[in-house]
């Protein structure tokens, strides 16, 4: 007789092992499905220079924080824009690809509302075309020192908040330039296909960004950091004991896409002639002259003086109430010279505002004749002006009555009215209509005028501040020893170094894959100098080296065996320069926990969201009735395994 025991459950059984190997592939192995040549084979990935948000008290500014994808197609034209926003046809998600002469206010909204636009891909402009200029049209006119509109061209577009994801493309790095001939092709194919059907190229853009609605929220839930950074300071003296001159420069710049911000003319090449008069004025013996001379070179200046505030704030009253011991979280460093307020180095503490007599600034350097701006109605800065006009013996420096442009000057200003402040630029009316756009770049320094224009800015610098600390007030028409001291193929040198990151002196090396960006970044523990910066300490710190330095060869701080040295461009010197982190005056950090939170909101208080690694990938993309196929056929593709689970199981009996 046959007897039969209990079938074994073939269905319930496939189900749950089918759910233990969805529940294994956990997050972790998720993520390195991007290592695999599966992922290779589906997308191309490329970097690209995305949009940043950036937030205040009232609220973010910048571009959508969200991930979005959508079908490559060109509207390179405003015109082609316009018909594309207006053809009804067309209604999947698009991402639109434009040139950079198209970005503006009212390109970006109307696509936004077009709610077919998932994202922004912006493209080198045509040659010779305008960029919007993104700063507002009266920058600092908060200010009661300036009282011009240098920027009349600026529409505020960097102050707006955008619900797209937009990323640009430049010829800043072989990858750029590969993705961009890459974007070219697809958008061929797509206009060969009708930008329809199937085998359509989409593009993904992935730049998620934590922060949202207000500066403070961000900062208490560890999503942002505040905008700023590295400055650096400098002297040929490490005590002051006579009046100081003060001399500046600009490191940081300013556009629409964070990475693609060179600040070429706007501050890079003021930096150049400031650096190139401090090697000058090194090989005159300063410390013999009637002043002192010292040297800041401030970031974070494009959104409220950041560095320049921070470093004044700390010369006019610092005090060390808790001396370092070690590291805490408001201090988290492992060598530090005061852990309440946190101070890396207080070097500066040997200075102090009240023995700054003059300020002396090197401002945007372009095209066109050299002029000397001063605050009105300032007795000792008209006097610092006659100087300056009075040094120049190459052509002709012009008092400019339209007061002071933007600049450090104004943070001295701020603590100390009475300083004698001045000036030097090539602006006359207004900005040019690159600064502050991304195309105020290397190409705007290769002109022969504007690296002419650099070294008389060094010379216009070095003859000022030479004449002012020496106090040698009748020798404005003689002899000028800066005069010859200045070494215009190092001003071309530094210029190149800074804005291209090549032909740097000092061994200075550049080692990323695109061009220098002089974006302001975020203030951080921890984070070092930008680029500009780098550069500065290192010039800085050889021209006013010591006397009593060893100049020995090394590669390492280990190397210098003498108290006080450090390596610096491959040499043993002892110096007193140093960085200073600057973060918004509106900022403050919170002694317990180490966190910034947002302290007077009437100042600038400018923080900046956390962002992932960002990524622009395109792939081939099915059409929507390929996609319904697949889906059909997977559905019976996972029918046909269960029913012919199904019938195993009626077939399994034991007899």
């Amino acid at each position: 007789m046959r007897t039969s025991r209990n079938r074994f459950p073939v269905l319930p059984v496939a189900i749950l092992l089918c759910a233990l190997a969805l529940v294994a592939v956990n997050d972790t192995v998720l993520a390195q499905v991007s290592t695999t040549y599966l992922y290779n084979d589906i997308y191309a990935t490329f970097s690209a220079a995305p949009c940043v948000r950036l937030l205040n008290e009232s609220g973010p500014i910048g571009c959508s924080a969200r991930a979005a994808s959508g079908i490559l197609y060109p509207a390179l034209t405003r015109t082609y824009l316009t018909q594309f926003l207006g053809n009804g046809d067309l209604s999947s998600q698009y991402v639109v690809v434009m040139t950079l002469d198209m970005l503006s206010r009212e390109t970006i909204r109307s696509c936004s509302g077009s709610g077919k636009v998932a994202g922004i891909v912006v493209m080198p402009p045509a040659e010779g075309a305008a960029v919007v200029n993104g700063e507002g049209p009266c920058p600092d006119c908060d200010d009661k020192h300036v009282t011009a509109d240098w920027n009349p061209q600026g529409t505020g577009l960097f102050y707006d908040s955008f619900d797209l994801p937009i990323f640009a493309f430049a010829n800043v790095s072989t990858d750029m330039a590969s993705a961009m001939k890459q974007v070219q092709s697809a958008l061929t194919t797509n206009r060969e296909r009708g930008y329809a059907g199937s085998q359509v190229i989409a593009a993904e853009l992935d730049a998620f960004m934590s922060g949202a609605h207000r500066a403070s929220n961000c900062l208490r839930r560890g999503m942002c950091k505040p905008v700023g950074g590295q400055s650096v300071y400098a002297a040929y003296a490490n005590e002051f004991t006579k009046p100081v001159v003060f001399l500046t420069a600009t490191l940081d710049g300013k556009s629409f896409f964070h990475d693609l911000a060179p600040a070429a003319t706007k501050s890079l090449t003021g930096t150049a002639a400031l650096l190139t008069a401090a090697v000058a004025l090194g090989q005159l013996n300063p410390n013999s002259f009637k002043r002192h001379l010292a040297f800041g070179l401030f970031t974070g200046e494009q959104w409220g003086h950041i560095g320049s505030r921070a470093f004044v704030r700390d010369l006019d009253h610092f005090q060390c109430q808790t001396p370092f011991t070690g590291p805490v979280p408001a201090c988290p460093y492992y060598n530090a010279s005061c852990a309440l307020p946190c101070r890396q180095s207080t070097a500066f503490t040997a200075m102090t505002l009240d023995r700054v007599s003059h300020v002396l600034d090197a401002n945007v350097v372009a095209a066109g004749d050299l002029h000397v701006h001063i605050p009105v109605g300032s007795a000792g800065s008209q006097q610092l002006a006659d100087l300056v006009v009075g040094t120049n013996a190459t052509g002709s420096v012009k008092i400019n009555d339209r007061g002071l442009p933007p600049s450090p000057v104004l943070a001295f200003l701020e603590r100390k009215p009475d300083v004698a402040v001045a000036a030097v630029s090539t602006l006359d009316k207004s900005w040019s209509n690159t600064i502050d756009t991304e195309i105020d770049n290397a190409a705007t320094v290769r002109d022969d005028v504007v690296l002419r224009n650099v070294c008389a800015a060094a010379q216009v610098i070095a003859r000022t501040a030479w004449l002012v600390a020496t106090e040698a007030v009748n020798s404005t028409a003689g002899a000028n020893p800066a005069v010859d001291a200045i070494n215009c193929t190092l001003a071309r040198t530094l210029v190149q170094c800074l804005v291209e990151g090549t032909s740097c002196p000092l061994g200075i090396t550049y080692r990323q894959k695109t061009l220098p960006t002089a974006y302001t970044g975020v203030a951080s523990w921890g984070i070092g100098a930008g680029w500009a910066a780098q550069v500065a300490a290192t010039v800085l710190a050889n021209a006013t080296a010591a006397s009593n330095s060893t100049f020995a060869t090394c590669t390492n701080n280990k190397q210098c065996t003498t108290a006080g040295e450090a390596c610096i461009g491959g040499r043993c010197i002892a110096s007193w320069t140093n960085t200073h982190l600057g973060f918004p005056a509106g900022i403050d950090v919170d002694q317990t926990t180490g966190k910034f939170f947002v302290r007077d909101a009437k100042l600038p208080h400018w923080v900046e969201s956390d962002w992932e690694t960002t990524g622009f990938r395109m792939f081939v993309q099915s059409s929507t009735a390929v996609q319904v196929v697949e889906l059909v056929v997977g559905i019976v593709v996972v029918a046909v395994v269960g029913a012919g689970a199904w019938v195993a199981q009626k077939k399994v009996k034991v007899e």
